[in-house]
């Protein structure tokens, strides 16, 4: 019997620091493509797909369930998105044949419950895929997409009431928009085939400042800023005849000029990057095949700003095409129905090995914060650690770190972006000593 329980405790133990260090697949219950990844917070998410899926899961992504949105399998989720806790968007592409009468479009489903229930949000959206979409405050928000290697149209929308109206925005891109950041109401980026453009007024100019001079005609497929001046794109080939370059550059001067930190020809397609601070950057993507379609699925890793990267060990062969951090938790998608997750995404920076005379738990500076802060603390000794943050009503908004660290000094950087202003508290568990400070987020 003792034998017996020491196994089961070494299962344990062994699954436990699996989860908590690497990428491990869970069960969507479908085979189709998925194309993009939600959280609320750190129970609640979505991933949407091809053949009209929408998965959910209220359980940080262990077990996901399909919902009913829409009875139209013809479409392709593309995009989820919410804006705050209760309101979010679908992006429904239609895929027109060839020799019908069918028509490139995109609907919109809207919920107003926290994704309970969904609804079509006005018209389709004619002859265009609708690709991204981002609020930056509670009114204002932007939209854009074009039909992808098709010609255009390209459109870029922009609401000033919530989403209650959309106007279009003129654009000179000629290309179809694929990917699209802004950094503030006027600050923005938009990636068109291989260039990214910026606008400084809100979309009324806009000014090219990157072209991808990689090997072959290589898109940019995916932008993203962590802060004003920070930011990295990513991208690769547009076909399998073309070389197969794989890039991601990086600015550092509020995408003014953009610099590779990767640009190499081992046949990568790298479909999305997300951003979980200055130095911590994930991408996904797959390797392309010539005379075949995309296979062999991968992930790629930096945890010093891009000046070298790693390969992510996960267990699969298919393509993906989507990843996003939620919390301390990440996720990737893609093809025949696949969700990856790792439970610590959050980088938890060792700042000192020397071992500290007591546990400690400092404040956060900045502080007030927007929408980002450093939280340090030190451990005495080595053991299981958690750190999380709650509401001011107590209610756990954001699990930072929950796993195994040596005795020494650690920093973070906590994101509250998603997050309303007010009052939050971090509190550290370890070795049995709680320990709470209060921070104000003040947007």
């Amino acid at each position: 019997m003792k034998s017996i329980r020491a196994i089961l405790i070494i299962f344990l133990f062994t699954n436990l620091c699996f989860s908590q260090t690497g990428w491990y697949q869970v069960n969507s219950g479908v085979n189709s493509a998925l194309r993009s990844t939600y959280f609320l917070n750190d129970n609640t998410g979505f991933t949407v797909g091809y053949s009209g899926v929408v998965l959910k899961s209220i359980n940080g992504g262990i077990q996901w369930n399909r919902i009913a949105v829409s009875s139209d399998t013809t479409l392709q989720m593309r995009t989820v998105y919410f804006k705050d806790q209760l309101t979010g968007y679908i992006f429904g592409n239609h895929f027109a044949t060839q020799n019908t009468t069918d028509s490139f479009y995109t609907r919109i489903f809207k919920t107003t419950d926290g994704g309970n229930n969904w609804f079509a949000d006005g018209p389709d959206y004619m002859n265009i895929w609708l690709k991204s979409i981002e609020f930056l405050n509670s009114q204002t928000g932007f939209m854009s997409g074009g039909l992808y290697l098709y010609g255009g149209p390209n459109k870029i929308f922009r609401t000033t009431n919530a989403g209650t109206n959309w106007a279009e925005i003129p654009n000179p891109f000629l290309i179809a928009l694929v990917s699209q950041n802004f950094i503030n109401s006027t600050t923005g980026f938009v990636s068109a085939g291989n260039e990214i453009y910026k606008t400084t007024n809100s979309g009324v100019n806009w000014t090219s400042v990157f072209t991808n001079s990689a090997n072959g005609y290589n898109l940019v497929y995916s932008i993203m800023f962590v802060n004003p001046n920070t930011g990295f794109a990513s991208g690769g080939p547009t076909s399998f005849s073309l070389p197969k370059n794989r890039f991601i550059a990086k600015t550092t001067d509020g995408g003014n000029t953009w610099n590779y930190v990767l640009n190499d020809t081992l046949g990568w397609l790298i479909n999305k990057i997300t951003v979980v601070n200055e130095n911590v950057v994930y991408g996904c993507g797959s390797v392309n095949s010539d005379g075949g379609y995309e296979n062999s699925g991968k992930i790629i890793k930096t945890s010093n700003g891009g000046l070298t990267w790693s390969e992510e060990t996960i267990p699969t062969t298919s393509p993906l095409i989507s990843i996003t951090n939620i919390n301390s938790k990440g996720f990737a998608v893609g093809y025949d129905g696949v969700i990856y997750k790792k439970d610590n995404i959050v980088s938890v920076t060792q700042i000192s090995t020397e071992v500290p005379s007591s546990i400690n738990l400092y404040q956060n500076y900045p502080n007030p914060f927007n929408p980002e802060t450093t939280i340090k603390f030190d451990i005495s000794k080595s053991g299981f650690i958690s750190l999380k943050v709650y509401d001011i009503s107590g209610k756990e908004v954001q699990n930072l770190f929950n796993g195994v660290k040596e005795a020494g000094s650690y920093q973070l950087k906590f994101d509250g972006a998603n997050l309303n202003s007010g009052v939050y508290f971090y509190r550290l568990l370890t070795n049995g000593t709680t320990i709470t400070k209060s921070m104000v987020l003040v947007k």
